[in-house]
């Protein structure tokens, strides 16, 4: 009885930090749960899977109703509806191509490869000289305002992320934010909270999905004690990040997506699995990896940032 308490408040504690740093960027930190689950619960990794899914759906939703009630209104209600007309087309076909493809890390790679360019951007966010930077005030954005190629290049995007979603188990929201901060121009917090939305109905759909396997991956009772402790832990930090979230300016908030972002991206890649065990046999050396590389590369940002700020013009 008392290994079964530790592990719930264990998953709780660890499940409030993820959703704390998830909703404040827009994600649904699968990236994080999942090996969470894996190595530290000891699950299989299709039974987390489809507990992470179902989970998602409790950052999205007070994080949808916090940004809903803030003053600022930062979801883009319109926007949302819109990627996810667009993404439910590429989630089946993603179905589709997964069920012909036997060898899925080129793919994977290729996505990889390919997101990398947006995290280092990211993370190279810079203050503009004379504006404030505090991107919740939302007032004056516009979609209309883009060009024609602009909106069918992020239709395209948003299209691409219901395929790479379904394939790859990737959280929606490290490819739509993105997509409408360097495509749409929009505002990082509209961007953020506008994900949150769309993943509400992203994992329900997802969970309608895995309801049809998990009597086969464990039991039921399981499923719901383990989702029930990382939705305690999930939803008390998506309260708390969204609140935060709409205080801290917009420059800070791209970086903080970048720093996430790049996670997800090296253990798609299975870039610790290649350094540290290349036969894949042990989940631990490779999360170990994974996370030695993600400080790897974020650190040198994080010096990067400090010298901006000491070196800075007070106009910035």
């Amino acid at each position: 009885m008392q290994e079964v308490l530790f592990e719930f408040i264990l998953v709780i504690s660890l499940s409030f930090i993820i959703g704390l740093g998830s909703s404040m960027v827009g994600v649904s930190g699968g990236a994080f749960k999942t090996p969470l689950l894996i190595i530290v619960i000891g699950l299989s990794a299709q039974f987390s899977t489809a507990i992470s899914l179902f989970s998602a759906l409790f950052v999205a939703v007070p994080s949808t109703i916090k940004y809903y009630k803030n003053e600022k209104k930062p979801i883009r209600i319109n926007i949302g509806l819109l990627i996810v007309l667009l993404s439910v087309p590429g989630l089946y076909l993603g179905v589709i191509l997964k069920s012909m493809i036997t060898e899925d890390y080129v793919l994977r790679l290729i996505f990889g490869v390919s997101l990398f360019p947006v995290a280092l951007m990211m993370l190279l966010t810079k203050r503009v000289p004379d504006r404030t930077d505090n991107l919740c005030e939302l007032g004056e954005y516009d979609i209309k305002k883009n060009s024609s190629f602009r909106l069918l290049l992020a239709g395209l995007g948003f299209f691409v992320t219901g395929i790479a979603s379904s394939m790859l188990g990737l959280g929606g929201g490290v490819l739509y934010v993105p997509t409408m901060c360097l495509i749409l121009g929009m505002p990082m917090l509209a961007a953020a909270s506008t994900s949150v939305f769309v993943m509400l109905f992203t994992s329900i759909l997802g969970t309608i999905m895995n309801l049809a396997i998990i009597p086969q991956t464990a039991s039921f009772f399981l499923f719901l004690f383990y989702s029930t402790a990382l939705g305690i832990g999930l939803v008390i930090g998506a309260i708390i990040g969204t609140d935060y979230a709409c205080k801290v300016d917009g420059v800070l908030l791209k970086r903080f997506f970048g720093v996430i972002l790049v996670f997800p991206l090296i253990h798609l890649m299975n870039l610790g699995q290649l350094w540290l065990d290349p036969l894949g046999t042990n989940l631990l050396n490779c999360t170990i990896g994974d996370i030695l590389i993600w400080m790897f590369v974020v650190l040198p940002f994080v010096a990067v940032w400090i010298y901006w700020r000491r070196n800075r013009s007070p106009l910035e």
